[in-house]
């Protein structure tokens, strides 16, 4: 029987992204990259989402074998593992007070122009 992708080892991840082609200076920031992006998309695909995406790919993955409401429950655990994961990499980078990240608005590299009301 096939094996499913092992995309949570990185030393496999690292060497496919190799052997596609991503230079080897750009293979760790990549997998950075993947660690915030995947629960990302997970949580933005949301549960009934996550659950047309394994009925729509249910026949050719393999998927459809499973007993009644285990889709939605694989959504579920999923959608709330990355909303945790997510939850915690926030309260450990923008603190845990903190509800969402702070918006870039594109001004931190901007100097404030001298006051010059009192001249």
């Amino acid at each position: 029987m096939a094996k499913r992708p092992r995309v949570f080892e990185q030393q496999e991840v690292a060497a496919q992204l190799r052997d596609l082609g991503v230079p080897v200076a750009s293979v760790s920031p990549t997998i950075s990259f993947m660690r915030l992006i995947i629960p990302l998309a997970v949580q933005n695909i949301g549960v009934e989402g996550f659950v047309n995406l394994i009925d729509s790919a249910s026949t050719s993955w393999g998927l459809d074998k499973h007993p009644a409401g285990w889709r939605r429950t694989m959504a579920t655990s999923v959608v709330n593992w990355a909303g945790a994961v997510l939850e915690e990499y926030r309260d450990e980078r923008f603190g845990a007070q903190d509800s969402e990240p702070p918006v870039d608005t594109g001004t931190a590299d901007r100097v404030a122009a001298p006051d010059r009301s009192h001249e």
